[in-house]
C-alpha cells in the first residue's frame, strides 16, 4: 500500500500538470485578464475620416424600450479576445508602401516608420495595432508622430519693429501709423499749427499751453469713428468638382483592387461620394469576426489616384477565449445602457435616487406647477431589434467580444458580451419600472 502512494501522487500531478497545459493551450499559452470596457460606449470614429463606424447609435431624452421581431438565435457560449500587436519590419512597411504605389525608401524613428514618394508619404506609427495614414507630404516640414494626420506647416516670420517695443499700429493703408501729435497741457485738446495765437473760449482750454507755439490754437480732437456693422461672410463657393474624376463603378473596382493588395478583405465595401474623391472604406475582420471601431480606408480621387489611405499594418495577438453572457443578458445590458446603447440625456442640476438609480434632474420638476414630467415615468422610445451578431469591440489596445444588434432601420448597437466576472467595469442591472 505504502508503495502505491508515491505513484499515485505522481499520476495526479500529473493530469495536473496536462490540464494546466491545456488550459494555457486553449488560451493561446496566455493567461485570461479582465478586459476594458471602452469610455466610447462602443461608438468609435476613424480619426482620419471621422465617420462613425457604429451606425444608430443616439441618445434620447427618456427611457429606451426594446422590443425583439421574432427570437434572438442561440451564439457561442465563448469568444476569444486579442490584443493588438506592435511588431513589424522594415520589409512588412515596405510591402504597405508598394501596395499603396509608393517607391520610396523606408526612414524608421522613434516615432515609426516613414516613406516618401514624390508628394505623398506614407507614416507608421509605433503604437499599438500600428496605425498608419498616408496623405500629401511636405518634404522639409515635420510630421506628427499620431500616424493619422500629416500637415504642411507654414512658419510665419514676425520681426519688431524698431522703437516700437514689438507693437506696430496699422493706419488707414495698412502701413504703421504716425505718432499722434502732442496734446495740450490742462485740455483735452491738440495742438495743431494755425494762424490764430488763442484759443476759442468755448473749448476746455482757455489759452494755449506752454509747450504750443505762439501761432497755434487748439482745436477738438475728431471724433472717435463709430464701428462699421458687421458686414455678412459670403458662404465659401463649392470647389469645382475635378474632371477627370472616375465613375462610382470604376472607384468601387479601383478601391477593391488596393483592399486586396492590402490584405483588407473585399466584402462590404462601402464606397461615397466625397466630392473632390470617392470615399471608400472596409470593415476590419479577425477570425472571421468584424472589428468595431477599425476600418481601412482609402480615397480615390482624379485619374483614379490614391490621395490619402489608412488603416493598421500589425496583426492582432490571441488572449485567449473568455465566457459570454448570452445574447438575452445582452439585450438587457443594452438597455441598461451599457456599451453601445442609446442612454438617456440627463439635464443639468443633477437628480435624486429612486431604487438605486439615479433620476435625472429635469428643471423645473420641483414644482408642482410646472406640469413638467420626468424621464422615468415619459413614454419610452421604441427600438425593434432585428437580429444580433457576434463582433469584437476595440476597447483601447483590446479587442473584447461584443454582441451586435441590428435594428430596424438599418442602425446597429454593440455591447460587450464577455460576462462581468472578466470585465473591469460591471454592467449595470436594467430596472423595468411596471
Amino acid at each position: 500500500m505504502r508503495s502505491r502512494a508515491p505513484a499515485l501522487v505522481a499520476v495526479v500531478a500529473f493530469a495536473s500538470a496536462v490540464a494546466v497545459v491545456a488550459v494555457l493551450a486553449g488560451n493561446g499559452g496566455q493567461k485570461l485578464v479582465k478586459l476594458p470596457v471602452s469610455s466610447l460606449g462602443g461608438v468609435s470614429a476613424d480619426a482620419a475620416t471621422g465617420t462613425a463606424l457604429t451606425r444608430g447609435a443616439m441618445a434620447y431624452a427618456g427611457p429606451v424600450e426594446y422590443r425583439v421581431e421574432g427570437q434572438l438565435p442561440d451564439l457561442a457560449s465563448t469568444a476569444p479576445a486579442y490584443r493588438l500587436g506592435s511588431a513589424t519590419s522594415t520589409a512588412a512597411v515596405s510591402r504597405l508602401a508598394t501596395a499603396l504605389g509608393l517607391d520610396g525608401e523606408v526612414k524608421a524613428d522613434r516615432d515609426g516608420w516613414l516613406v516618401r514618394s514624390g508628394d505623398r508619404e506614407l507614416r507608421v506609427a509605433k503604437a499599438r495595432g500600428l496605425p498608419w495614414y498616408l496623405g500629401q507630404g511636405c518634404p522639409d516640414a515635420p510630421v506628427s508622430s499620431d500616424g493619422q494626420t500629416v500637415s504642411c506647416a507654414t512658419a510665419v516670420d514676425v520681426g519688431t519693429a524698431a522703437g516700437t517695443g514689438g507693437v506696430v499700429s496699422p493706419g488707414p493703408s495698412g502701413s504703421p501709423a504716425s505718432p499722434a501729435p502732442p496734446v495740450c497741457k490742462g485740455g483735452t485738446v491738440e495742438c495743431l499749427p494755425a494762424p490764430a495765437p488763442t484759443c476759442p473760449s468755448d473749448l476746455p482750454c482757455a489759452a494755449p499751453a506752454p509747450d504750443c507755439p505762439p501761432d497755434a490754437r487748439c482745436v477738438e480732437p475728431a471724433p472717435f469713428p463709430s464701428p462699421e456693422p458687421p458686414q455678412p461672410v459670403p458662404a465659401p463657393e463649392k470647389p469645382a468638382r475635378a474632371a477627370d474624376l472616375p465613375s462610382e463603378v470604376d472607384a468601387r473596382r479601383l478601391a477593391r483592387d488596393v483592399f486586396a493588395r492590402l490584405g483588407a478583405g473585399t466584402d462590404g465595401v462601402v464606397v461615397e461620394d466625397g466630392w473632390l474623391a470617392w470615399e471608400a472604406r472596409v470593415g476590419t475582420k479577425v477570425d472571421g469576426l468584424p472589428v468595431i471601431g477599425m476600418d481601412t480606408g482609402v480615397s480615390i480621387g482624379a485619374k483614379g489616384a490614391i490621395v490619402r489611405a489608412y488603416g493598421h499594418l500589425a496583426a492582432p495577438d490571441r488572449i485567449g477565449d473568455y465566457p459570454l453572457v448570452g445574447a438575452e443578458a445582452g439585450l438587457r445590458r443594452l438597455t441598461g445602457g451599457f456599451g453601445g446603447g442609446p442612454r438617456p440625456l440627463v439635464a443639468a442640476g443633477g437628480g435624486a435616487s429612486t431604487d438605486g438609480q439615479i433620476e435625472p434632474g429635469v428643471p423645473g420638476c420641483g414644482d408642482p406647477t410646472a406640469g413638467c414630467v420626468p424621464p422615468s415615468r415619459q413614454a419610452p422610445t421604441v427600438q425593434v431589434v432585428t437580429g444580433v451578431h457576434p463582433a469584437l469591440l476595440q476597447s483601447g489596445d483590446v479587442l473584447v467580444p461584443a454582441y451586435v444588434f441590428e435594428l430596424r432601420g438599418g442602425g446597429t448597437l454593440p455591447v460587450p458580451a464577455v460576462t462581468d466576472e472578466w470585465l473591469e467595469q460591471q454592467a449595470p442591472v436594467a430596472i423595468v419600472e411596471d
